[in-house]
């Protein structure tokens, strides 16, 4: 089964355009409910950002596994710092929510707690810098991008939908 996974930094826009997608789940949302806390608070009461994005992926993983039917996902800006995040997701639509950095600095109201992760080996990096570096990231697993500067969100919905309802379902009968 091939489900729809929205990548990109933080004020990209993912999770704002999978809530308006049925059916989507938002991973951010998931870990937020399982530890009861903003993530800026998780990420410290989990040990530190490699732990968190280790739990990240397991989440993603584990909701890989266990969807019955094509979904559009929304993951964490932090997901593609997990060394084994491109081949998780080698399989389905992985699509790049791109906005220039500027962009994301005026869409994203509370830096502080918005809980924005880096793996140990980027954690002294300006935040501009990390949000440079994840693009290559980014570009390194996506099929492909959509300029949430250049396209409105309902634009962007409409886009996303026509990718994910071209996404094949695959219905299993059973014979008795």
């Amino acid at each position: 089964m091939r489900h729809t996974i929205l990548i990109g930094n933080p004020g990209s826009g993912k999770s704002t355009a999978a809530r308006m997608i049925q059916p989507s789940l938002d991973i951010d949302d998931l870990l937020r409910a399982q530890h009861g806390a903003p993530l800026s608070s998780a990420v410290q009461k989990l040990g530190g950002a490699d732990r968190f994005i280790d739990i990240e992926y397991t989440t993603l993983k584990r909701v890989l596994k266990t969807l019955t039917y094509p979904h559009v996902i929304a993951t964490g800006g932090s997901a593609v710092h997990h060394p084994l995040f491109a081949s998780l997701v080698a399989n389905h639509c992985v699509i790049w929510m791109y906005a220039s950095v500027p962009t994301i600095f005026s869409r994203i109201k509370d830096l502080q707690t918005r809980g924005i992760v880096s793996s140990s080996n980027h954690s002294n990096l300006a935040l501009t810098d990390l949000l440079k570096i994840r693009e290559a990231m980014y570009r390194q697993c996506a099929e492909m991008c959509i300029n949430t500067e250049e396209n409105n969100l309902d634009k962007t919905v409409q886009i996303i939908e026509q990718i994910h309802c071209k996404t094949p379902i695959t219905i299993t009968t059973t014979t008795k």
